[in-house]
Protein backbone atom coordinates (compact mmCIF):
# COMPACT_ATOMS: atom_id res chain seq x y z
CA UNK A 1 0.00 0.00 0.00
CA UNK A 2 1.26 3.11 -1.18
CA UNK A 3 1.17 6.21 0.96
CA UNK A 4 -1.14 9.16 -0.60
CA UNK A 5 0.45 12.47 -1.36
CA UNK A 6 1.01 15.29 -3.02
CA UNK A 7 -2.74 16.42 -2.17
CA UNK A 8 -2.94 20.16 -2.31
CA UNK A 9 -3.98 22.26 0.77
CA UNK A 10 -4.44 25.44 2.26
CA UNK A 11 -0.66 26.55 2.62
CA UNK A 12 0.39 25.27 -1.22
CA UNK A 13 -2.73 27.68 -2.21
CA UNK A 14 -1.32 30.39 -0.84
CA UNK A 15 2.42 29.69 -1.75
CA UNK A 16 1.54 29.27 -5.37
CA UNK A 17 1.44 33.31 -6.07
CA UNK A 18 5.05 33.25 -4.94
CA UNK A 19 7.76 33.61 -7.87
CA UNK A 20 9.37 30.26 -7.49
CA UNK A 21 12.46 29.23 -9.89
CA UNK A 22 11.63 25.85 -11.34
CA UNK A 23 12.29 26.70 -15.38
CA UNK A 24 14.72 23.33 -15.26
CA UNK A 25 11.74 21.59 -13.30
CA UNK A 26 9.34 22.28 -15.48
CA UNK A 27 11.40 21.69 -19.06
CA UNK A 28 11.60 18.11 -17.38
CA UNK A 29 8.43 17.36 -16.82
CA UNK A 30 7.23 18.26 -19.82
CA UNK A 31 9.27 16.31 -21.70
CA UNK A 32 8.99 13.02 -19.05
CA UNK A 33 5.72 11.15 -19.11
CA UNK A 34 6.20 10.53 -15.55
CA UNK A 35 3.37 7.67 -15.30
CA UNK A 36 5.37 5.36 -17.84
CA UNK A 37 8.59 5.85 -15.41
CA UNK A 38 6.49 4.85 -12.40
CA UNK A 39 5.08 1.97 -14.08
CA UNK A 40 8.74 0.52 -14.78
CA UNK A 41 9.54 0.79 -11.12
CA UNK A 42 6.25 -0.71 -10.25
CA UNK A 43 6.73 -3.60 -11.67
CA UNK A 44 10.18 -4.75 -9.61
CA UNK A 45 8.82 -2.40 -6.42
CA UNK A 46 8.93 -5.31 -3.79
CA UNK A 47 7.75 -2.69 -0.78
CA UNK A 48 3.91 -1.97 0.69
CA UNK A 49 3.26 -5.85 -0.50
CA UNK A 50 2.05 -6.52 3.36
CA UNK A 51 -1.77 -5.59 4.18
CA UNK A 52 -0.99 -4.91 8.10
CA UNK A 53 2.47 -2.94 7.18
CA UNK A 54 2.95 0.57 7.04
CA UNK A 55 2.18 2.83 3.70
CA UNK A 56 5.57 3.36 1.92
CA UNK A 57 6.35 6.34 -0.21
CA UNK A 58 5.52 5.47 -3.68
CA UNK A 59 8.31 5.04 -5.86
CA UNK A 60 8.31 7.63 -8.34
CA UNK A 61 8.79 10.06 -5.09
CA UNK A 62 11.95 7.85 -4.58
CA UNK A 63 13.24 8.15 -7.92
CA UNK A 64 12.92 11.88 -8.32
CA UNK A 65 14.52 12.29 -5.14
CA UNK A 66 17.36 10.15 -6.17
CA UNK A 67 17.68 12.31 -9.49
CA UNK A 68 17.53 16.06 -7.30
CA UNK A 69 20.96 14.08 -5.32
CA UNK A 70 22.74 13.68 -8.70
CA UNK A 71 21.93 16.87 -10.29
CA UNK A 72 22.78 18.99 -7.15
CA UNK A 73 25.89 16.51 -5.57
CA UNK A 74 23.80 16.01 -2.09
CA UNK A 75 24.42 13.32 0.03
CA UNK A 76 21.52 11.39 1.33
CA UNK A 77 21.16 13.22 4.39
CA UNK A 78 21.85 16.61 2.82
CA UNK A 79 18.94 15.50 0.38
CA UNK A 80 16.53 14.54 3.11
CA UNK A 81 16.83 18.61 4.23
CA UNK A 82 16.73 20.08 1.01
CA UNK A 83 13.44 18.10 0.20
CA UNK A 84 12.38 19.80 3.79
CA UNK A 85 13.06 22.81 3.02
CA UNK A 86 12.76 23.60 -0.38
CA UNK A 87 9.61 24.34 -2.24
CA UNK A 88 10.92 23.67 -5.77
CA UNK A 89 11.83 20.25 -4.79
CA UNK A 90 9.47 19.60 -2.65
CA UNK A 91 6.80 20.21 -5.96
CA UNK A 92 9.22 18.35 -8.00
CA UNK A 93 8.74 15.13 -5.88
CA UNK A 94 5.26 15.44 -5.81
CA UNK A 95 4.95 16.34 -2.05
CA UNK A 96 2.58 18.86 -0.74
CA UNK A 97 3.92 21.44 1.85
CA UNK A 98 1.48 18.52 4.27
CA UNK A 99 3.65 15.62 3.44
CA UNK A 100 5.60 14.07 5.59
CA UNK A 101 9.51 13.99 3.86
CA UNK A 102 11.06 10.50 3.22
CA UNK A 103 14.42 10.53 5.02
CA UNK A 104 17.46 9.34 4.00
CA UNK A 105 17.68 5.60 4.96
CA UNK A 106 14.31 5.31 2.53
CA UNK A 107 15.80 6.59 -0.17
CA UNK A 108 19.04 4.29 0.56
CA UNK A 109 17.27 1.19 0.75
CA UNK A 110 15.20 2.03 -2.63
CA UNK A 111 18.47 3.16 -4.95
CA UNK A 112 19.42 -0.94 -3.15
CA UNK A 113 16.31 -2.90 -4.26
CA UNK A 114 16.86 -1.16 -7.95
CA UNK A 115 20.12 -2.04 -8.08
CA UNK A 116 19.44 -5.74 -6.57
CA UNK A 117 17.19 -6.27 -9.36
CA UNK A 118 18.86 -4.58 -11.91
CA UNK A 119 16.19 -1.96 -12.34
CA UNK A 120 18.64 1.55 -13.55
CA UNK A 121 19.13 -0.48 -17.15
CA UNK A 122 15.58 -0.64 -17.99
CA UNK A 123 14.62 2.97 -16.60
CA UNK A 124 17.45 4.11 -18.67
CA UNK A 125 16.24 2.51 -21.70
CA UNK A 126 12.41 3.97 -20.86
CA UNK A 127 13.85 7.63 -20.51
CA UNK A 128 15.89 6.71 -24.15
CA UNK A 129 12.45 5.42 -25.44
CA UNK A 130 11.05 9.19 -24.55
CA UNK A 131 13.65 11.17 -25.77
CA UNK A 132 13.85 9.46 -29.10
CA UNK A 133 10.15 10.04 -29.74
CA UNK A 134 10.68 13.60 -29.32
CA UNK A 135 13.33 12.94 -32.29
CA UNK A 136 16.36 13.89 -29.49
CA UNK A 137 18.11 11.05 -30.33
CA UNK A 138 20.63 11.04 -33.12
CA UNK A 139 21.11 7.00 -33.68
CA UNK A 140 23.23 7.22 -36.73
CA UNK A 141 26.28 6.08 -35.01
CA UNK A 142 27.50 4.89 -31.76
CA UNK A 143 30.39 6.29 -29.54
CA UNK A 144 31.96 3.97 -26.94
CA UNK A 145 34.45 4.96 -24.12
CA UNK A 146 35.29 4.09 -20.57
CA UNK A 147 36.01 6.23 -17.47
CA UNK A 148 37.41 6.22 -14.39
CA UNK A 149 35.64 6.38 -11.04
CA UNK A 150 37.95 5.98 -7.89
CA UNK A 151 36.74 4.76 -4.42
CA UNK A 152 37.42 6.14 -1.01
CA UNK A 153 37.75 3.06 0.19
CA UNK A 154 41.22 1.88 -1.00
CA UNK A 155 43.84 -0.09 0.73
CA UNK A 156 46.42 1.91 2.52
CA UNK A 157 49.75 0.81 3.59
CA UNK A 158 51.92 -2.55 2.29
CA UNK A 159 50.05 -5.16 1.43
CA UNK A 160 49.90 -7.81 4.82
CA UNK A 161 50.02 -11.57 3.83
CA UNK A 162 48.78 -14.22 6.07
CA UNK A 163 50.00 -18.26 6.17
CA UNK A 164 47.33 -20.89 5.28
CA UNK A 165 47.71 -24.33 5.54
CA UNK A 166 46.10 -26.72 2.56
CA UNK A 167 44.29 -29.99 3.25
CA UNK A 168 48.06 -31.44 1.93
CA UNK A 169 50.09 -29.39 4.28
CA UNK A 170 52.10 -32.14 6.44
CA UNK A 171 55.04 -30.98 9.05
CA UNK A 172 58.00 -31.88 8.73
CA UNK A 173 61.04 -32.60 11.48
CA UNK A 174 61.70 -29.38 11.81
CA UNK A 175 58.78 -27.90 12.31
CA UNK A 176 58.25 -26.47 9.26
CA UNK A 177 54.83 -26.47 7.18
CA UNK A 178 55.52 -28.62 3.55
CA UNK A 179 52.27 -27.09 1.27
CA UNK A 180 51.42 -24.06 3.04
CA UNK A 181 50.74 -21.49 0.77
CA UNK A 182 50.00 -17.24 1.11
CA UNK A 183 46.78 -15.95 1.08
CA UNK A 184 46.21 -11.60 1.00
CA UNK A 185 44.69 -9.92 3.71
CA UNK A 186 41.76 -7.89 3.31
CA UNK A 187 41.76 -4.57 5.64
CA UNK A 188 38.27 -3.59 7.21
CA UNK A 189 37.37 -0.88 5.06
CA UNK A 190 38.44 -1.73 2.06
CA UNK A 191 36.22 -1.67 -1.25
CA UNK A 192 37.20 -5.55 -2.04
CA UNK A 193 35.25 -5.38 -5.49
CA UNK A 194 37.38 -2.47 -6.48
CA UNK A 195 40.88 -2.55 -8.03
CA UNK A 196 43.87 -0.59 -9.24
CA UNK A 197 45.06 0.51 -12.66
CA UNK A 198 47.69 3.32 -13.93
CA UNK A 199 46.95 5.62 -16.40
CA UNK A 200 48.74 8.67 -17.37
CA UNK A 201 51.23 7.27 -15.39
CA UNK A 202 49.27 7.45 -12.08
CA UNK A 203 47.40 5.05 -10.26
CA UNK A 204 43.83 5.05 -9.23
CA UNK A 205 41.63 2.55 -7.19
CA UNK A 206 38.41 2.09 -8.49
CA UNK A 207 35.78 1.21 -10.79
CA UNK A 208 35.54 1.86 -14.81
CA UNK A 209 32.30 3.63 -16.60
CA UNK A 210 31.47 2.53 -19.63
CA UNK A 211 29.22 4.41 -21.47
CA UNK A 212 28.01 4.08 -25.09
CA UNK A 213 26.56 7.71 -26.18
CA UNK A 214 24.68 8.30 -29.30
CA UNK A 215 26.06 10.92 -32.16
CA UNK A 216 24.96 13.70 -29.51
CA UNK A 217 26.36 12.39 -26.32
CA UNK A 218 23.06 11.08 -24.91
CA UNK A 219 23.90 7.74 -23.07
CA UNK A 220 22.70 4.78 -24.33
CA UNK A 221 23.77 2.15 -21.94
CA UNK A 222 26.09 1.91 -19.08
CA UNK A 223 28.37 -1.02 -17.67
CA UNK A 224 30.66 -0.88 -14.91
CA UNK A 225 33.72 -3.24 -14.26
CA UNK A 226 36.70 -3.17 -11.52
CA UNK A 227 39.22 -0.54 -12.69
CA UNK A 228 42.14 -3.07 -13.99
CA UNK A 229 39.63 -4.59 -16.54
CA UNK A 230 40.50 -3.90 -20.53
CA UNK A 231 38.26 -1.59 -22.09
CA UNK A 232 37.98 -3.76 -25.60
CA UNK A 233 36.85 -6.66 -23.33
CA UNK A 234 33.47 -4.70 -22.74
CA UNK A 235 32.41 -3.88 -26.40
CA UNK A 236 29.99 -6.54 -27.00
CA UNK A 237 27.91 -6.09 -23.75
CA UNK A 238 27.91 -2.55 -24.43
CA UNK A 239 26.61 -2.93 -28.22
CA UNK A 240 24.35 -5.69 -26.88
CA UNK A 241 22.73 -2.97 -24.15
CA UNK A 242 22.43 0.15 -27.09
CA UNK A 243 21.40 -1.81 -29.94
CA UNK A 244 22.30 0.26 -32.78
CA UNK A 245 20.79 -0.35 -35.87
CA UNK A 246 23.07 -2.17 -38.74
CA UNK A 247 24.68 -0.36 -41.32
CA UNK A 248 25.70 2.00 -38.86
CA UNK A 249 29.21 2.87 -37.58
CA UNK A 250 30.54 2.35 -34.01
CA UNK A 251 33.11 4.56 -32.83
CA UNK A 252 36.08 3.91 -30.52
CA UNK A 253 39.82 4.34 -29.75
CA UNK A 254 42.62 2.03 -30.09
CA UNK A 255 42.13 0.96 -26.82
CA UNK A 256 39.06 -1.23 -29.01
CA UNK A 257 40.88 -2.15 -31.26
CA UNK A 258 41.09 -6.62 -31.69
CA UNK A 259 40.65 -8.88 -34.20
CA UNK A 260 37.84 -10.63 -31.66
CA UNK A 261 36.09 -6.89 -31.65
CA UNK A 262 36.11 -6.42 -34.93
CA UNK A 263 34.81 -9.60 -36.41
CA UNK A 264 31.92 -8.94 -33.72
CA UNK A 265 31.16 -6.12 -35.60
CA UNK A 266 31.02 -7.68 -38.32
CA UNK A 267 28.83 -10.27 -37.10
CA UNK A 268 26.29 -7.49 -36.17
CA UNK A 269 26.63 -5.55 -39.38
CA UNK A 270 28.55 -2.15 -37.72
CA UNK A 271 30.98 -0.36 -39.37
CA UNK A 272 34.29 -0.40 -37.83
CA UNK A 273 35.08 2.90 -36.53
CA UNK A 274 37.99 1.81 -34.37
CA UNK A 275 41.19 3.95 -34.27
CA UNK A 276 44.12 1.36 -35.22
CA UNK A 277 46.64 1.21 -33.46
CA UNK A 278 50.64 0.57 -34.37
CA UNK A 279 52.14 -2.88 -33.50
CA UNK A 280 55.83 -3.85 -32.65
CA UNK A 281 58.13 -3.02 -36.04
CA UNK A 282 54.96 -2.00 -38.05
CA UNK A 283 54.10 1.65 -38.08
CA UNK A 284 50.16 2.96 -39.12
CA UNK A 285 50.36 3.82 -42.94
CA UNK A 286 49.39 6.75 -43.87
CA UNK A 287 45.74 5.85 -44.67
CA UNK A 288 45.41 4.74 -41.35
CA UNK A 289 46.72 7.82 -40.05
CA UNK A 290 44.30 9.70 -42.28
CA UNK A 291 41.58 7.82 -40.94
CA UNK A 292 42.36 7.54 -36.93
CA UNK A 293 42.46 11.74 -37.21
CA UNK A 294 38.66 11.55 -38.67
CA UNK A 295 37.76 9.14 -36.26
CA UNK A 296 38.79 11.36 -33.73
CA UNK A 297 36.80 14.76 -35.18
CA UNK A 298 33.91 12.20 -34.48
CA UNK A 299 34.33 10.08 -30.89
CA UNK A 300 35.05 13.60 -28.91
CA UNK A 301 31.42 13.59 -28.06
CA UNK A 302 31.91 10.42 -25.88
CA UNK A 303 34.04 12.88 -23.62
CA UNK A 304 32.25 15.64 -23.62
CA UNK A 305 29.85 13.29 -21.64
CA UNK A 306 32.30 12.68 -19.17
CA UNK A 307 33.31 15.91 -19.05
CA UNK A 308 29.37 17.13 -18.68
CA UNK A 309 29.16 14.61 -15.98
CA UNK A 310 32.04 15.82 -14.07
CA UNK A 311 31.08 19.55 -14.22
CA UNK A 312 28.00 19.75 -13.60
CA UNK A 313 27.27 16.60 -10.94
CA UNK A 314 31.06 15.93 -9.87
CA UNK A 315 31.53 12.63 -10.85
CA UNK A 316 34.57 10.42 -10.76
CA UNK A 317 34.13 9.27 -6.90
CA UNK A 318 32.36 6.48 -6.22
CA UNK A 319 29.55 7.25 -3.43
CA UNK A 320 29.38 3.50 -2.48
CA UNK A 321 30.80 0.38 -1.70
CA UNK A 322 30.77 -2.43 -4.20
CA UNK A 323 30.66 -3.40 -8.19
CA UNK A 324 26.61 -3.55 -7.84
CA UNK A 325 25.85 -0.31 -6.40
CA UNK A 326 28.12 1.46 -7.70
CA UNK A 327 26.62 0.48 -11.23
CA UNK A 328 23.84 1.78 -9.77
CA UNK A 329 25.39 5.25 -9.83
CA UNK A 330 26.60 4.94 -13.09
CA UNK A 331 23.44 4.73 -14.67
CA UNK A 332 21.69 6.64 -12.45
CA UNK A 333 24.34 9.43 -13.26
CA UNK A 334 23.57 8.96 -17.31
CA UNK A 335 19.94 9.55 -16.18
CA UNK A 336 20.45 12.40 -14.97
CA UNK A 337 22.97 13.42 -17.48
CA UNK A 338 20.49 12.77 -20.92
CA UNK A 339 17.45 14.67 -18.96
CA UNK A 340 20.07 17.72 -18.36
CA UNK A 341 20.89 18.00 -21.81
CA UNK A 342 17.37 16.93 -23.81
CA UNK A 343 15.58 20.79 -22.83
CA UNK A 344 18.30 22.20 -25.21
CA UNK A 345 18.44 19.55 -27.43
CA UNK A 346 14.71 19.79 -27.89
CA UNK A 347 15.13 23.54 -28.18
CA UNK A 348 17.63 23.47 -31.06
CA UNK A 349 15.46 21.18 -32.47
CA UNK A 350 12.57 23.37 -32.67
CA UNK A 351 15.05 26.11 -34.06
CA UNK A 352 16.07 23.99 -36.87
CA UNK A 353 12.69 23.00 -37.93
Amino acid sequence: MKKNTGNMSFAELALSKRKINTRFFDAVNAMIDWGRIERVIDQFDTRGKRLDGNPCYAGLVLFKMSLLGIWYGLSDRELEDHVNDSISFTRFCGLSLEDSIPDHSIVSRFRTMLSTQEVWHTLLDEVNRQLQEKGLLVRTGTIVDASITESPLKPKGKAQYEVVADNETVESDNGSQDGAKLQKMVKPGVDVEAAWTKKAGKLYYGYKKHHATDMNGIVLAVETTAANTHDGQVLELLIERAEPAPKTSLYADKGYCSEANSKYLRSKQLYNGIMKKASRNHELSTYHKKKNRLISSVRWVVERTFGGQKRWFGTGKARYRGLERTNGQHILEAICYNLRRAPRLLTELNLTC
